[in-house]
């Protein structure tokens, strides 16, 4: 397993940041569209892509030559012209993230037997790369820290956690199940490492931003353009998210916790941008390689899910659309 260096996750991949990253951009882009591919798509196309999220076509070609340097990018020279596919870590590691994304909108989980999966560790000051991984990996893994080396999860996996510290040859480790003695919901209980008033105020933010655009979208107010902006945007919203609730189950949340009604809503969004996005990722490689453009593909989310994706949503139409 790739340990992740300062400004990276796993694979090399640049780590999200606010505004529009072009590494990063060129990374979700590729993870969404191109991700089961092995073909090489033209720079050109890239370029064009990434340019569409008002970034300049100068920063969008640097951005290339930074993924290729740290290993994200694989690339191939034809003529004069220079093609790129996501690396095999890259690959991987963006396949985790697409799968922890959709794993993320599943229901609530109702059944939960009142026991948490701890572990406590140690590692030394002069490895900190591995002490910022493991950190990074039992959060991806739903752990939240109780204490300084201590984390704590009501459904992480044993078995995931077991192969998160092998990886990363962490040996001062011990994992328990344990159950809660600690009276009340006070500081000392486990889901106080998670602040849920202000996720719950965060789900609802992601709510009242995103569920206009459906409406937009049944308008058909939204061009190619902004849906392929759009998706990514909502993608990396979502993503924030989930990565800092992770799941907790129904028992440990509070009653009108807005989590459902915005998974809806990212579900439905998602489905309904990927025509006009993938139309937009096409169009940008048919420009430079007509041969590969029908190769571009998104996950429809609703396919997968459980999840009445054409339930209605409440109108909180914006008077100008994103």
């Amino acid at each position: 397993m790739l340990s992740p260096g300062p400004g990276e996750d796993a694979g090399g991949l640049p780590r999200s940041q606010s505004g529009a990253n072009p590494q990063h951009v060129m990374a979700t882009l590729l993870g969404d569209y191109w991700l089961d591919r092995d073909e090489h798509l033209p720079s050109a196309s890239l370029v064009d892509l990434v340019c569409d999220f008002d970034v300049t076509t100068a920063s969008a070609r640097a951005a290339l030559s930074r993924l290729l340097r740290r290993g994200t990018l694989d690339a191939r020279k034809s003529g004069r012209n220079t093609f790129y596919r996501l690396s095999p870590p890259a690959r991987a590691g963006l396949a985790a993230t697409r799968d922890a994304l959709v794993a993320s909108t599943a229901p609530v989980e109702e059944a939960w037997d009142g026991t948490w999966l701890v572990v406590a560790f140690s590692v030394s000051e002069d490895r900190r790369e591995v002490r910022h991984a493991l950190r990074a990996g039992l959060r991806r893994l739903g752990f939240g820290p109780l204490y300084d080396g201590v984390w704590a999860s009501p459904n992480a996996s044993h078995d995931a956690l077991v192969r998160l510290l092998a990886d990363l040859g962490v040996e001062q480790a011990t994992v328990m199940r344990s159950s809660v003695l600690h009276p009340g919901d006070g500081v000392g209980h486990p889901t106080a490492v998670w602040n849920l008033a202000t996720l719950a105020d965060r789900y609802r933010g992601f709510t009242r931003t995103y569920a206009p655009v459906l409406d937009d979208l049944a308008a058909g107010a939204v061009s190619p353009r902004t849906a392929l902006r759009l998706r990514a945007e909502a993608l990396e919203a979502w993503r924030g998210l989930v990565d800092d609730e992770p799941s907790l189950p129904a028992a440990l949340l509070p009653a009108d916790w807005p989590r459902t009604e915005a998974t809806g809503v990212f579900v439905r969004l998602l489905d309904a941008l990927a025509p006009l996005a993938e139309h937009r990722f096409r169009e940008a490689v048919a420009a430079e390689a007509p041969e590969l453009a029908s190769l571009a593909a998104v996950r429809r989310l609703g396919t997968s899910l459980s999840l009445d994706v054409a339930a209605p949503v409440g109108t909180l139409r914006d008077s100008n659309p994103l």
